[in-house]
């Protein structure tokens, strides 16, 4: 079975602002070094990338839905994180919500979970 990898909103963000300016940068790159990989994604990250267009049927949202596992929050997901967000918290590093619920999701089920790619 080939590798699973999730993505987070801004990877998303990332490659479609490539595709857009039509260069081959860091999150096409990483797609390609990972083609047989099976991509993934939590539901939460589809609804902040959908939430960039006013149709929610929008042919890239669709895609989306289509090429990608999606991950469903569950029991292990919400326990996951209220310990990580409890840990952050006392740390005082407690980041966004939305990241930590992508991150628990991806974790959750033992897949690396892709973000911002980086040049």
């Amino acid at each position: 079975m080939a590798d699973r990898v999730s993505f987070d909103t801004s990877f998303l963000i990332d490659f479609q602002r490539e595709r857009a300016q039509g260069d081959g940068g860091p999150a096409q790159r990483f797609l390609r070094s990972n083609e047989s990989a099976r991509l993934c994604l939590s539901v939460v990250a589809l609804g902040e990338f959908a939430e960039g267009f006013a149709d929610p049927e929008h042919d890239l949202v669709r895609l989306l839905r289509t090429t990608h596992e999606l991950l469903v929050i569950d029991e292990l997901v919400g326990l996951a994180y209220a310990r990580i967000a409890r840990r952050l918290r006392a740390l005082g590093q407690l980041i966004g919500g939305n990241d930590l619920c992508d991150l628990c999701t991806s974790g959750s089920r033992r897949l690396r979970c892709v973000t911002r790619s980086l040049s």
